[in-house]
């Protein structure tokens, strides 16, 4: 078959591939976050974000760089050109999953809630809710009515 790969086979493959790099990744103490592609089909770049609890370094960067490299030229996941990225969710990482906000707990976050932008401390989760500290007011939200959260970087808590 020649020719280039549409970009809809990357994604069909990414469920095998992502289980194989969870494996490895979770060998070495951390959490493959995301693998996503970015891009067309034949030109584009896949990223790898990985965390770990006490943080991710540039050496884990690079560990995790050049075995899934050979991962996924082994496993032809990619047709074409392409660029591997492996990368830390960062400081103000976005909070996706209840993983990600109970990671946060003690610290500061921002939300969306109803159009509304909150700064705030995460307290808890418990029961759907999160339980934030929003400048002395003790605030209980159904986790279901946030429909975007990050963390605050230090720079930006008060």
């Amino acid at each position: 078959m020649g020719g280039t790969r549409p970009t809809f086979l990357f994604i069909m493959l990414t469920q095998d591939i992502r289980r194989e790099l969870e494996a490895f990744i979770q060998g070495l103490g951390m959490e493959l976050v995301a693998l996503e592609w970015k891009g067309r089909a034949g030109q584009g770049e896949v990223h790898i974000v990985i965390d770990r609890e006490d943080g991710v370094t540039i050496k884990d960067c690079e560990l995790v760089s050049r075995q899934a490299g050979v991962l996924l030229d082994l496993k032809d996941a990619v047709s074409g050109r392409y660029t591997l990225k492996v990368l830390s969710p960062g400081l103000t990482r976005e909070l996706k999953t209840l993983r990600d906000f109970e990671r946060s707990v003690g610290k500061g976050i921002r939300f969306t809630r109803q159009s509304t932008v909150i700064h705030a401390r995460l307290e808890r989760i418990a029961d759907g809710r999160i339980e934030v500290d929003d400048h002395g007011q003790h605030r209980c939200i159904p986790l279901s009515e946030v429909t975007h959260a990050r963390r605050l970087g230090p720079w930006e808590e008060e």
